[in-house]
């Protein structure tokens, strides 16, 4: 009588077991990330009109010139579980500073991946600023807490 109750209990286990992971993988489905060029090419327009703190950086960086000595480029980050989307897909070398923005419930950060380059970890709800020298290239802008990047936490920056 014992034994005939145990398959029961395995098999209600068993799909319990199934509905989480369910659960779980519905949750780590990120929205696609697409990064816009409209606001690196809107970047010079807003140059004559100072309305914001982000606004200069972005102006000199795109209108310096090949200067790239006090060139410094802002790039507005979001991160969410699981995806990074940044408002510029290529910008010029020199400084560039990440304002992050973490609007997912875990804790991310932001890294540079071939200059192994890691900012601070952010707390849900929490901003932050990584500031780092790029010089002309292609990078691979990822979260590296631990299977982050694997789930979508990865996005392509191009420097000129």
């Amino acid at each position: 009588m014992g034994l005939g109750r145990r398959p029961l209990a395995w098999a209600v286990l068993g799909l319990l077991s199934i509905a989480l992971i369910g659960v779980i993988a519905l949750q780590a489905v990120p929205p696609p990330a697409t990064p816009t060029a409209a606001p690196q090419a809107a970047a010079p327009a807003s140059a004559g009109s100072p309305t914001s703190s982000t606004a200069a950086p972005v102006a000199s960086a795109s209108s310096g010139g090949g200067g790239s000595g006090g060139a410094s480029t802002t790039i507005n980050a979001t991160e969410k579980d699981f995806a990074i989307a940044l408002d510029k897909s290529s910008v010029s070398a020199g400084s560039v500073t990440f304002k992050v923005t973490n609007q997912g419930p875990s804790p991310h950060n932001i890294a540079i991946k071939e200059l192994k380059k890691t900012s601070d970890t952010y707390d849900p709800g929490k901003p932050g600023q990584f500031t780092v020298d790029l010089p002309a290239g292609t990078y691979t802008v990822i979260c590296e807490i631990p299977g982050h990047e694997q789930l979508g936490m990865h996005i392509m920056l191009t420097v000129k």
